[in-house]
């Protein structure tokens, strides 16, 4: 790869990376490694798909196997943009915009592609809201998220705004599933971790206007402003599936998660404990028919 592109793709802010035909990782930039938390040395010369950034699109559709904007544009030079969510090293999910382009060395003549990936949300945004909760003693201590002091506001909040002006909002109940028995195997210690990287994905996962935390123990409450319930049943299938596909890494080992959730819509006449206890029997339901799925009500 000439000197110069290296130099240029080192210095941007964006996420870079060169692959060949059979996508194996020929240059990976320094942002790549900030926001994947994978290192030069630990991608070049694999292939993409091996165990690297695993990308899925908002249905949970793993693209690595099948409809990869890279392949595309090796195959016939489209140039692709997407917006996506990458695996991070630690296990979470990070949402990025994704843009593909052909790439043809011309020193080698090797034909390739070239992706370039961004944070949708930047860590310098979801530092600066999480440091104006902290101020106000509003973060769990454990996961850095909303506590339930923090949601316990904003759910009457919204419950203000819904009986004085008719602004919908959705509110969603996550448990992590068999949570007892996998700090019993595993160990607190990894128990925490799950909670933690359970807590990053669902922050990430989530729009900026939204406010989900920690409700309690491994249960996670998600307030959703304006949607209704085709729109709730989406982000819950979302979220759930971004907590299915993430990972609790713990030395060699990689360990999976699931959750169940029970969400529901405000009706006229609610208040925040009709609501609370309404979510509380879905999640109920979920966890009664199998877990890892959405009641909705």
């Amino acid at each position: 790869m000439q000197h110069g592109l290296r130099l240029v793709l080192d210095r941007v802010r964006d996420g870079a990376y060169i692959v060949d035909r059979g996508r194996r990782v020929l240059y990976w930039n320094a942002a790549a490694e900030r926001i994947s938390g994978f290192s030069r040395d630990e991608v070049i010369g694999k292939c993409c798909a091996d165990n690297i950034l695993i990308h899925v699109d908002e249905c949970g559709t793993p693209l690595c196997t099948g409809g990869c904007p890279l392949t595309a544009t090796i195959q016939n030079g489209a140039l692709c943009e997407a917006n996506l969510y990458l695996h991070h090293k630690s296990g979470h999910r990070v949402p990025v915009a994704i843009r593909t382009m052909p790439f043809q060395d011309p020193e080698s003549g090797e034909v390739g592609a070239i992706e370039l990936f961004a944070q949708v949300q930047s860590d310098q945004e979801i530092q600066a809201r999480m440091a104006e909760l902290s101020r106000l003693a509003l973060l769990d201590d454990l996961t850095g998220i909303p506590n339930r002091r923090h949601l316990q506001g904003e759910l009457a909040a919204r419950m203000a705004r819904f009986n004085d002006c008719g602004i919908p909002f959705g509110v969603l109940l996550i448990d992590v599933d068999h949570f007892k028995e996998f700090n019993d195997v595993h160990g607190h210690a990894v128990g925490d971790l799950t909670l933690q990287t359970v807590a990053r994905t669902i922050r990430a996962a989530t729009r900026t206007f939204d406010v989900a935390g920690r409700w309690g123990g491994e249960e996670f409450l998600g307030i959703f402003p304006g949607v209704i319930a085709d729109g709730l049943a989406g982000i819950a299938n979302r979220l759930l599936m971004m907590v299915r596909t993430s990972r609790v890494k713990t030395g060699t080992t990689s360990l999976g998660a699931t959750a169940s959730a029970g969400g529901t819509i405000a009706l006229a006449g609610d208040t925040v404990v009709t609501i609370l206890d309404r979510v509380d029997g879905l999640l109920y339901r979920s966890k009664r028919d199998g877990r890892d799925r959405v009641s909705l009500g």
